[in-house]
């Protein structure tokens, strides 16, 4: 995992503000034999307007530092994000389209033939873009949830064996489902709200699954404002009673406990 943890840190950009990555690759040597994935690293920015050379090309890969070469000894590598947004070229500016702004993006393993691997292995993170809409800062822009009310959730599911390791069927090139459901790595979360509005992004990172998601409380289907598709802000909130993503796609949502009368909502 990127960091050791799952999900990675919480990247946090402004448009208009490049951003300077620089990854480590402390990983086991790939000569040590692995159940599966694979110890080189490409991380893809996903649906980032982002240079070729830092974009996570799939055979970009490159080595751990317990695997060092004559080209990267050291086992890093420095990724450029310009956080700009579409077009920014054809308008001749350092801003772009505005209604080619993303909020809501991750960052994953890319390397070839292992990025599903690699993936459920844990490598993704959060990368989330703001501007004068979408600002982060209270009562400004659009006046969205922040901060410790802006929650990003990763769903995802895994296989564990009898010594509770992740398995993964390298056999089954159509991709795997587990039959344990986790929340930012999680099994069984709980999180407890205040009184108040939040933002919450849902991500589907994989392998595979298919994801729909409600509010229950216990008798009811509780309604909910879905503000966004794939990092892009809706031109209106709709109000909905469930979303459903595929494999790495996000939306967001907006809950206001404080309309909602019960203590525990599923």
């Amino acid at each position: 995992a990127f960091d050791g943890v799952v999900p990675g840190p919480l990247i946090q950009a402004k448009y208009g503000e490049p951003v300077l990555v620089r990854y480590h690759n402390h990983l086991p040597s790939v000569k040590i034999p692995q159940a599966y994935g694979i110890a080189e690293v490409t991380t893809h920015l996903h649906n980032g307007h982002t240079p070729s050379e830092s974009d996570g090309n799939p055979v970009n890969y490159f080595n751990s530092i317990n695997d060092p070469n004559a080209i990267n000894p050291n086992g890093f590598k420095d990724q450029h994000y310009p956080n700009v947004k579409a077009g920014y070229t054809k308008r001749g500016d350092l801003v772009g389209d505005p209604t080619e702004a993303l909020g809501s993006m991750w960052y994953h393993d890319h390397h070839m033939d292992f990025t599903a691997q690699n993936v459920y292995k844990g490598m993704f993170g959060c990368y989330n873009m703001f501007d004068e809409l979408d600002t982060g800062e209270e009562g400004a822009g659009l006046k969205l949830p922040c901060k410790d009310c802006d929650i990003p959730i990763f769903f995802h599911d895994a296989l564990f064996d009898s010594t509770c390791q992740t398995v993964f069927d390298l056999f089954n090139l159509d991709g795997i489902l587990g039959d344990r459901f986790l929340a930012n790595g999680v099994i069984q979360p709980h999180f407890e709200v205040k009184k108040c509005r939040y933002r919450f992004r849902l991500y589907a990172p994989g392998p595979s699954r298919w994801w729909e998601w409600s509010l229950w409380d216990g008798t009811n289907f509780l309604p909910f404002w879905q503000i966004s598709t794939d990092g892009n802000l809706l031109p209106n909130a709709v109000q909905v009673t469930s979303v459903r993503i595929a494999v790495a796609e996000r939306v967001d949502i907006i809950v206001d406990f404080s309309k909602i009368k019960a203590s525990r909502i599923y």
